[in-house]
Protein backbone atom coordinates (compact mmCIF):
# COMPACT_ATOMS: atom_id res chain seq x y z
CA UNK A 1 0.00 0.00 0.00
CA UNK A 2 1.51 3.56 -0.95
CA UNK A 3 1.87 6.14 1.65
CA UNK A 4 -0.88 8.46 0.14
CA UNK A 5 -3.38 5.30 0.34
CA UNK A 6 -2.33 5.02 4.02
CA UNK A 7 -2.93 8.74 4.76
CA UNK A 8 -6.05 8.79 3.03
CA UNK A 9 -7.36 6.06 5.04
CA UNK A 10 -6.33 7.38 8.26
CA UNK A 11 -8.04 10.82 7.01
CA UNK A 12 -11.39 9.32 6.20
CA UNK A 13 -11.06 7.11 10.07
CA UNK A 14 -10.68 10.66 11.36
CA UNK A 15 -13.48 11.90 9.34
CA UNK A 16 -15.60 8.80 10.72
CA UNK A 17 -15.06 9.23 14.68
CA UNK A 18 -15.37 13.35 14.78
CA UNK A 19 -18.74 12.59 13.07
CA UNK A 20 -20.04 10.21 15.62
CA UNK A 21 -18.85 12.79 18.31
CA UNK A 22 -21.24 15.12 16.74
CA UNK A 23 -24.61 15.58 18.68
CA UNK A 24 -27.59 14.82 17.35
CA UNK A 25 -29.26 17.85 15.20
CA UNK A 26 -32.06 19.93 16.53
CA UNK A 27 -35.50 19.15 15.51
CA UNK A 28 -37.93 21.86 14.21
CA UNK A 29 -39.64 23.31 16.73
CA UNK A 30 -43.23 22.98 17.54
CA UNK A 31 -45.52 25.37 18.82
CA UNK A 32 -47.30 24.19 21.82
CA UNK A 33 -51.38 23.96 22.08
CA UNK A 34 -51.51 27.19 24.54
CA UNK A 35 -49.44 29.02 21.86
CA UNK A 36 -51.28 27.85 19.16
CA UNK A 37 -55.00 29.21 20.74
CA UNK A 38 -54.84 32.43 21.25
CA UNK A 39 -56.90 34.13 24.18
CA UNK A 40 -60.78 35.03 23.86
CA UNK A 41 -60.90 38.80 23.25
CA UNK A 42 -64.67 38.41 24.31
CA UNK A 43 -65.87 40.42 27.46
CA UNK A 44 -69.14 39.71 29.08
CA UNK A 45 -69.79 42.94 31.12
CA UNK A 46 -72.64 43.12 33.25
CA UNK A 47 -74.35 46.42 34.26
CA UNK A 48 -74.53 44.69 38.02
CA UNK A 49 -73.72 40.97 38.87
CA UNK A 50 -75.86 41.20 42.30
CA UNK A 51 -80.26 41.64 42.44
CA UNK A 52 -82.21 42.68 45.49
CA UNK A 53 -85.47 41.11 45.58
CA UNK A 54 -85.94 43.36 48.96
CA UNK A 55 -88.21 41.85 51.75
CA UNK A 56 -90.64 39.40 50.30
CA UNK A 57 -93.43 36.66 51.32
CA UNK A 58 -92.66 33.12 50.57
CA UNK A 59 -95.78 32.75 47.94
CA UNK A 60 -94.51 35.50 45.80
CA UNK A 61 -92.02 34.52 43.18
CA UNK A 62 -90.00 37.30 41.80
CA UNK A 63 -88.91 37.16 38.01
CA UNK A 64 -85.60 40.01 36.87
CA UNK A 65 -83.21 40.12 34.49
CA UNK A 66 -79.23 40.19 34.65
CA UNK A 67 -78.13 42.66 31.32
CA UNK A 68 -74.84 42.45 30.24
CA UNK A 69 -72.74 43.67 27.04
CA UNK A 70 -70.01 41.85 24.99
CA UNK A 71 -67.05 44.61 25.67
CA UNK A 72 -64.65 42.81 24.29
CA UNK A 73 -63.38 42.23 20.43
CA UNK A 74 -64.31 38.90 19.35
CA UNK A 75 -68.01 37.05 19.51
CA UNK A 76 -69.19 36.28 23.24
CA UNK A 77 -70.45 32.56 23.13
CA UNK A 78 -72.43 31.52 26.06
CA UNK A 79 -71.71 28.07 27.12
CA UNK A 80 -74.35 27.43 29.96
CA UNK A 81 -75.92 28.78 33.21
CA UNK A 82 -75.64 26.87 36.10
CA UNK A 83 -78.69 28.19 39.10
CA UNK A 84 -78.52 27.40 42.97
CA UNK A 85 -81.75 25.95 44.84
CA UNK A 86 -84.87 28.37 44.17
CA UNK A 87 -82.68 30.40 41.35
CA UNK A 88 -83.87 29.24 38.00
CA UNK A 89 -82.44 30.94 34.43
CA UNK A 90 -85.09 31.03 31.58
CA UNK A 91 -83.63 29.17 28.30
CA UNK A 92 -81.07 30.73 26.36
CA UNK A 93 -82.62 31.73 22.94
CA UNK A 94 -79.36 33.41 22.02
CA UNK A 95 -75.67 32.13 23.15
CA UNK A 96 -73.27 34.26 20.69
CA UNK A 97 -73.17 37.93 20.89
CA UNK A 98 -70.79 40.42 18.13
CA UNK A 99 -68.65 42.93 19.59
CA UNK A 100 -70.80 45.64 21.54
CA UNK A 101 -73.73 43.41 21.34
CA UNK A 102 -76.29 43.42 24.37
CA UNK A 103 -78.32 40.68 26.03
CA UNK A 104 -80.25 39.69 29.07
CA UNK A 105 -80.34 36.81 31.56
CA UNK A 106 -83.99 36.12 32.64
CA UNK A 107 -84.27 35.04 36.61
CA UNK A 108 -86.70 33.30 38.69
CA UNK A 109 -86.42 33.43 42.23
CA UNK A 110 -88.91 30.89 44.06
CA UNK A 111 -89.07 31.60 47.91
CA UNK A 112 -91.34 29.03 48.78
CA UNK A 113 -89.91 27.31 51.76
CA UNK A 114 -87.78 29.72 52.45
CA UNK A 115 -87.46 32.04 55.82
CA UNK A 116 -84.70 35.02 56.63
CA UNK A 117 -82.01 35.99 54.56
CA UNK A 118 -81.41 34.46 51.39
CA UNK A 119 -78.38 34.54 48.92
CA UNK A 120 -78.55 32.34 45.94
CA UNK A 121 -75.91 32.39 42.95
CA UNK A 122 -76.24 31.64 39.60
CA UNK A 123 -72.88 30.28 37.47
CA UNK A 124 -72.50 31.78 33.95
CA UNK A 125 -69.77 29.57 31.93
CA UNK A 126 -68.53 31.24 28.40
CA UNK A 127 -65.35 32.51 26.45
CA UNK A 128 -65.09 35.68 28.73
CA UNK A 129 -61.45 36.72 28.62
CA UNK A 130 -61.01 36.02 32.17
CA UNK A 131 -60.99 32.66 31.23
CA UNK A 132 -63.09 31.86 34.69
CA UNK A 133 -66.84 31.89 35.56
CA UNK A 134 -68.54 34.80 36.14
CA UNK A 135 -71.07 34.50 39.50
CA UNK A 136 -74.15 36.22 39.72
CA UNK A 137 -76.20 37.02 43.10
CA UNK A 138 -79.16 37.25 43.71
CA UNK A 139 -80.34 38.16 47.45
CA UNK A 140 -83.64 39.14 50.05
CA UNK A 141 -85.23 38.34 52.80
CA UNK A 142 -88.05 36.30 52.73
CA UNK A 143 -91.15 36.40 55.40
CA UNK A 144 -93.57 33.37 55.41
CA UNK A 145 -97.09 33.99 54.53
CA UNK A 146 -98.20 30.78 57.10
CA UNK A 147 -95.50 29.34 59.34
CA UNK A 148 -96.20 25.79 60.86
CA UNK A 149 -94.05 25.09 63.88
CA UNK A 150 -92.75 22.01 64.23
CA UNK A 151 -93.31 21.19 60.61
CA UNK A 152 -91.96 17.95 61.54
CA UNK A 153 -93.77 17.25 64.88
CA UNK A 154 -91.56 13.76 66.71
CA UNK A 155 -94.52 11.82 68.86
CA UNK A 156 -91.31 10.14 70.30
CA UNK A 157 -91.28 6.58 71.48
CA UNK A 158 -94.34 5.51 72.78
CA UNK A 159 -95.29 1.95 74.27
CA UNK A 160 -97.51 -0.19 72.55
CA UNK A 161 -101.33 0.39 73.42
CA UNK A 162 -100.48 3.91 75.20
CA UNK A 163 -101.54 6.95 73.73
CA UNK A 164 -99.40 10.55 73.63
CA UNK A 165 -100.74 14.09 72.48
CA UNK A 166 -98.98 16.89 71.09
CA UNK A 167 -99.26 19.98 69.82
CA UNK A 168 -98.23 22.41 66.83
CA UNK A 169 -99.41 25.91 65.91
CA UNK A 170 -99.72 27.66 62.50
CA UNK A 171 -99.51 31.18 62.43
CA UNK A 172 -101.06 33.55 59.72
CA UNK A 173 -100.46 37.58 58.32
CA UNK A 174 -104.75 38.33 57.92
CA UNK A 175 -106.26 40.40 60.17
CA UNK A 176 -108.98 37.31 60.61
CA UNK A 177 -106.26 34.12 59.86
CA UNK A 178 -107.17 30.70 61.19
CA UNK A 179 -106.87 27.59 60.51
CA UNK A 180 -110.42 26.03 59.27
CA UNK A 181 -109.56 22.05 59.17
CA UNK A 182 -106.74 19.50 59.79
CA UNK A 183 -106.48 16.07 59.19
CA UNK A 184 -104.35 13.25 58.75
CA UNK A 185 -103.48 10.77 56.64
CA UNK A 186 -103.95 7.77 58.41
CA UNK A 187 -107.22 9.08 60.31
CA UNK A 188 -106.82 5.02 62.67
CA UNK A 189 -103.48 6.48 63.83
CA UNK A 190 -103.98 9.68 64.49
CA UNK A 191 -106.67 11.91 66.13
CA UNK A 192 -106.42 15.67 64.96
CA UNK A 193 -108.82 18.84 65.86
CA UNK A 194 -107.79 22.18 65.94
CA UNK A 195 -108.35 24.35 69.39
CA UNK A 196 -108.29 28.02 68.90
CA UNK A 197 -106.88 31.06 67.36
CA UNK A 198 -105.09 33.87 69.45
CA UNK A 199 -103.25 37.00 68.01
CA UNK A 200 -99.45 37.64 68.89
CA UNK A 201 -97.17 39.43 68.60
CA UNK A 202 -94.23 38.76 65.76
CA UNK A 203 -90.91 39.11 67.06
CA UNK A 204 -88.29 40.66 65.13
CA UNK A 205 -84.57 39.31 64.67
CA UNK A 206 -83.22 40.88 68.38
CA UNK A 207 -86.24 38.81 69.86
CA UNK A 208 -88.00 41.96 70.65
CA UNK A 209 -91.71 42.55 69.28
CA UNK A 210 -91.45 44.43 66.11
CA UNK A 211 -95.30 46.18 66.22
CA UNK A 212 -97.18 43.62 63.66
CA UNK A 213 -99.78 41.36 65.18
CA UNK A 214 -100.41 37.95 64.16
CA UNK A 215 -102.76 35.18 64.20
CA UNK A 216 -102.10 31.79 65.51
CA UNK A 217 -104.10 28.60 65.95
CA UNK A 218 -103.17 25.66 67.85
CA UNK A 219 -103.64 22.14 66.69
CA UNK A 220 -104.21 19.08 68.83
CA UNK A 221 -102.37 15.58 67.54
CA UNK A 222 -103.20 12.65 69.17
CA UNK A 223 -101.69 9.34 68.73
CA UNK A 224 -104.42 6.34 69.35
CA UNK A 225 -103.82 3.45 71.46
CA UNK A 226 -104.36 1.22 68.34
CA UNK A 227 -101.21 2.15 66.56
CA UNK A 228 -99.02 -1.03 65.01
CA UNK A 229 -95.55 -1.44 66.57
CA UNK A 230 -92.84 -0.25 64.49
CA UNK A 231 -91.68 3.15 63.13
CA UNK A 232 -95.07 6.12 62.12
CA UNK A 233 -93.99 8.28 59.37
CA UNK A 234 -97.59 10.07 58.52
CA UNK A 235 -98.62 13.66 57.11
CA UNK A 236 -101.24 16.39 58.10
CA UNK A 237 -103.21 18.53 55.61
CA UNK A 238 -104.05 21.42 57.30
CA UNK A 239 -106.59 24.33 55.74
CA UNK A 240 -106.64 27.77 56.00
CA UNK A 241 -109.04 30.69 55.64
CA UNK A 242 -106.07 32.31 53.36
CA UNK A 243 -106.37 31.77 49.76
CA UNK A 244 -103.03 32.89 48.97
CA UNK A 245 -101.99 29.97 51.22
CA UNK A 246 -105.19 27.63 51.56
CA UNK A 247 -103.24 24.24 52.42
CA UNK A 248 -100.58 23.76 54.48
CA UNK A 249 -98.71 20.65 55.06
CA UNK A 250 -96.97 19.01 58.29
CA UNK A 251 -95.45 15.84 59.02
CA UNK A 252 -95.83 13.84 62.32
CA UNK A 253 -93.73 10.70 63.17
CA UNK A 254 -93.73 8.31 65.73
CA UNK A 255 -92.08 5.22 66.86
CA UNK A 256 -94.26 2.81 68.56
CA UNK A 257 -92.03 0.28 71.17
CA UNK A 258 -93.59 -3.43 71.35
CA UNK A 259 -93.44 -5.63 74.21
CA UNK A 260 -90.87 -7.87 72.40
CA UNK A 261 -87.39 -6.60 72.50
CA UNK A 262 -84.64 -8.12 70.27
CA UNK A 263 -80.56 -7.68 71.59
CA UNK A 264 -79.08 -6.88 69.40
CA UNK A 265 -81.22 -4.86 67.61
CA UNK A 266 -78.79 -5.98 64.12
CA UNK A 267 -76.66 -9.12 63.13
CA UNK A 268 -73.43 -8.67 61.41
CA UNK A 269 -71.52 -11.58 59.91
CA UNK A 270 -68.65 -9.41 59.14
CA UNK A 271 -66.82 -10.51 55.88
CA UNK A 272 -66.93 -14.39 55.36
CA UNK A 273 -65.75 -16.86 52.87
CA UNK A 274 -67.47 -18.50 50.41
CA UNK A 275 -68.04 -21.64 52.33
CA UNK A 276 -67.23 -20.02 55.67
CA UNK A 277 -69.28 -21.50 58.99
CA UNK A 278 -70.31 -18.92 61.87
CA UNK A 279 -72.10 -18.85 64.73
CA UNK A 280 -74.24 -15.72 66.35
CA UNK A 281 -76.38 -15.58 69.41
CA UNK A 282 -79.47 -12.95 70.01
CA UNK A 283 -81.92 -12.85 72.63
CA UNK A 284 -85.49 -12.23 72.52
CA UNK A 285 -87.03 -11.01 76.10
CA UNK A 286 -90.56 -9.53 77.19
CA UNK A 287 -90.33 -6.05 78.49
CA UNK A 288 -93.09 -6.45 80.73
CA UNK A 289 -91.90 -9.81 81.67
CA UNK A 290 -94.94 -11.95 80.60
CA UNK A 291 -94.43 -15.37 79.51
CA UNK A 292 -94.77 -15.77 75.48
CA UNK A 293 -93.62 -17.89 73.02
CA UNK A 294 -91.70 -18.10 70.19
CA UNK A 295 -93.48 -20.27 67.36
CA UNK A 296 -90.67 -20.14 64.87
CA UNK A 297 -87.94 -18.31 62.86
CA UNK A 298 -87.55 -17.92 58.99
CA UNK A 299 -84.77 -17.07 57.02
CA UNK A 300 -84.89 -17.13 53.14
CA UNK A 301 -81.91 -19.14 51.90
CA UNK A 302 -79.70 -17.62 49.67
CA UNK A 303 -76.33 -15.80 49.67
CA UNK A 304 -76.22 -17.50 53.52
CA UNK A 305 -78.04 -20.45 54.78
CA UNK A 306 -78.64 -20.71 58.80
CA UNK A 307 -80.13 -22.88 61.37
CA UNK A 308 -82.06 -21.76 64.39
CA UNK A 309 -82.35 -22.84 67.73
CA UNK A 310 -84.21 -20.66 70.60
CA UNK A 311 -84.06 -22.00 73.90
CA UNK A 312 -85.83 -20.06 76.95
CA UNK A 313 -83.68 -18.83 79.80
CA UNK A 314 -86.51 -20.43 81.97
CA UNK A 315 -88.70 -22.87 80.73
CA UNK A 316 -91.23 -22.67 83.43
CA UNK A 317 -91.32 -18.81 82.78
CA UNK A 318 -90.51 -18.05 78.98
CA UNK A 319 -90.38 -14.45 79.20
CA UNK A 320 -86.43 -14.82 77.42
CA UNK A 321 -85.32 -17.00 74.75
CA UNK A 322 -81.59 -17.55 73.30
CA UNK A 323 -81.66 -17.66 69.92
CA UNK A 324 -77.98 -19.73 68.58
CA UNK A 325 -77.61 -19.37 65.08
CA UNK A 326 -75.45 -21.41 62.77
CA UNK A 327 -74.79 -19.71 59.81
CA UNK A 328 -72.89 -20.47 56.28
CA UNK A 329 -71.76 -18.92 53.04
CA UNK A 330 -73.24 -20.16 50.50
CA UNK A 331 -72.81 -17.67 47.57
CA UNK A 332 -70.29 -14.46 47.49
CA UNK A 333 -72.39 -11.54 47.98
CA UNK A 334 -71.07 -7.69 47.60
CA UNK A 335 -73.64 -6.61 50.11
CA UNK A 336 -76.32 -8.85 52.14
CA UNK A 337 -79.09 -6.97 53.35
CA UNK A 338 -81.68 -9.69 54.76
CA UNK A 339 -84.12 -10.29 57.75
CA UNK A 340 -84.51 -13.11 60.55
CA UNK A 341 -88.17 -12.91 60.56
CA UNK A 342 -89.15 -14.26 64.59
CA UNK A 343 -92.63 -15.57 64.84
CA UNK A 344 -94.53 -14.99 68.35
CA UNK A 345 -98.03 -15.50 69.62
CA UNK A 346 -97.32 -11.61 71.19
CA UNK A 347 -100.98 -10.09 69.84
CA UNK A 348 -99.64 -7.02 67.52
CA UNK A 349 -96.08 -8.14 67.27
CA UNK A 350 -96.77 -11.88 65.20
CA UNK A 351 -93.74 -10.80 63.22
CA UNK A 352 -90.09 -9.81 64.54
CA UNK A 353 -87.61 -8.62 62.25
CA UNK A 354 -83.81 -8.73 62.35
CA UNK A 355 -81.80 -7.01 60.18
CA UNK A 356 -78.84 -9.83 59.14
CA UNK A 357 -75.84 -7.37 57.19
CA UNK A 358 -72.60 -8.26 55.62
CA UNK A 359 -70.07 -8.96 52.80
CA UNK A 360 -69.71 -13.06 51.76
CA UNK A 361 -66.17 -12.92 49.66
CA UNK A 362 -64.32 -15.60 47.64
CA UNK A 363 -61.41 -17.55 49.12
CA UNK A 364 -58.29 -16.48 49.32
Amino acid sequence: MSKLSLASLGMALALCGSASALPPPIPASRATASARTAPSLARMEFKSTTHDVGSIFDHEPQEFKFEFTNTGEEKLVIDRVQSSCGCTAGELTKLEYEPGESGEIEVTFNPKGKKGDQRRQLTIYSNDSSGREILLTVVGSVSQLVSVDPGVLSMGSVPKGKTVTKFLTVTGRTPDFAVTRATAGDLEVFGVRVVGTEAIEELGSNGEPNGETLRRSTIEITLKSGAKVGRIDDHLTIRTNDARRAIVQAQVIANVVGDVAVTPPRISIGRPELGEKMTREFTVASRSGEPFHIKGIRFANGPLKIDFKATPVNPDKPDTYTVRLDATAARVHPRLRQDIVILTDVKGEEEILLPVSGVIVTRQ
